[in-house]
């Protein structure tokens, strides 16, 4: 299990921190609350701009998606060693002291866990929470237009298929000369995702189909304050 999430280190707003959390999932309940039971892979560090510099790049085309570029290179080197024991087919020997003797154990990432605004970074998918998008959720394919109609009905989305549109459209944003990149844009818009290959993508979540998308749910506080509350 990872939690990754920027959280504030002076008590006044200005200095945050990104760490990486990791924790063994059998842990029980009572002790995964305890810090002892989790430990950092590493922080992902600030995207290296100024306040003026922010405020133009978030008007240009070109430099919109550096940040969550940057966020996944970032998050790549992280867990790389991660994905390693994620792929390993062979596993790894360990001796269990209860047992009195050695399991080849299997490290499979099963779960991130992070606040709504950090599960769409992960996931590389528009923020849930913006106006007027075509994949509300990350993990159906339900439109903000249909959101509130109960009789609706959504499909689960397959992270590979996912993954191959992306792939291919990232390749067509940056041909040169550049042909077609209004149609590329749409074909993203059309699923809500932003121009960029996600750390996860390299992860099977156990062959789950959904993989990263139905592997990382909605921090449910976070979900419930920047919605309904509001209203």
């Amino acid at each position: 299990i990872l939690f990754v999430d920027a959280t504030l280190a002076d008590r006044i707003g200005r200095l945050k921190v990104e760490p990486v959390l990791c924790s063994v999932g059998n842990i029980c309940g009572e002790k995964r609350r305890l810090a002892s039971s989790w430990f950092i892979l590493g922080f992902i560090p600030p995207y290296p701009e100024s306040s003026v510099e922010a405020a133009a790049n978030r008007a240009k085309v070109e430099s919109k998606h550096d940040k969550i570029v940057y966020y996944h290179q970032c998050l790549k080197s992280i867990l790389q060693d991660l994905l390693a024991a994620d792929n390993n087919p062979d596993g790894h020997e360990m001796f269990i002291p209860s047992l009195g003797t050695k399991i080849r154990a299997h490290f499979k990432l099963s779960l991130v866990i992070g606040d709504t605004e950090g599960h769409d970074k992960v996931c590389t998918h528009y923020c849930s929470y913006s106006s007027n998008i075509q994949r509300v959720s990350r993990d159906c394919d339900l439109s903000q237009s249909k959101s509130d109609d109960v009789d609706a009905n959504c499909d689960f989305v397959n992270m590979n298929a996912i993954k191959a549109i992306v792939s291919e459209q990232i390749a067509v944003l940056n041909e040169r000369p550049r042909r077609n990149i209004g149609e590329a844009r749409k074909k993203l818009q059309a699923i809500s995702q932003v121009p960029v290959m996600s750390a996860f993508f390299d992860f099977d979540f156990c062959g789950d189909p959904h993989g990263i998308f139905g592997c990382c749910p909605f921090e449910r506080l976070h979900a419930w304050l920047s919605g309904i509350m509001k209203d």
